[in-house]
């Protein structure tokens, strides 16, 4: 072999590996931004759950409230059914929120490495039994 082949296989080893630490780097670093958004992004969701809980509870309170002077003859249907009509929707409201929060606790559990099973399902399933 000549001196010339070998050099250019080095370099050539060495630009791959180069290629390669390149490669590792970027997937680390997205890696690490995925957790990051997914942290935020949970985060955000869990206070605006917080919010809409006391939101769906005044507005419960107000139905309650609306229901009352309905009852007791100080008010017409129109202000409980728009009380009603307000505590629905803040519900609804909750619910998607609620369901958005869980979306986000999965993108975040995700982006943190989980989905992965430590051994086989039979295995797992001894090793449970053992205990």
């Amino acid at each position: 072999m000549n001196v010339q082949k070998v050099r250019s296989n080095v370099q050539a080893n060495e630009a791959r590996a180069d290629a390669a630490q390149a490669n590792y780097q970027r997937t680390v670093l997205q890696a690490i931004e995925d957790v990051d958004n997914g942290l935020v992004a949970f985060n955000l969701q869990r206070e605006r759950v917080g919010k809409l809980i006391a939101r769906e509870k005044q507005s419960r309170r107000a139905a309650d409230l609306a229901r009352i002077r309905y009852q007791e003859g100080a008010t017409d249907f129109l202000p409980l059914l728009d009380a009603e009509r307000t505590q629905l929707a803040a519900e609804v409201e909750l619910v998607v929120a609620e369901a958005a929060i869980n979306t986000r606790a999965v993108a975040l559990y995700k982006a943190l490495g989980g989905g992965w099973q430590a051994c086989a399902t039979e295995t797992c399933t001894d090793l449970a039994d053992a205990k």
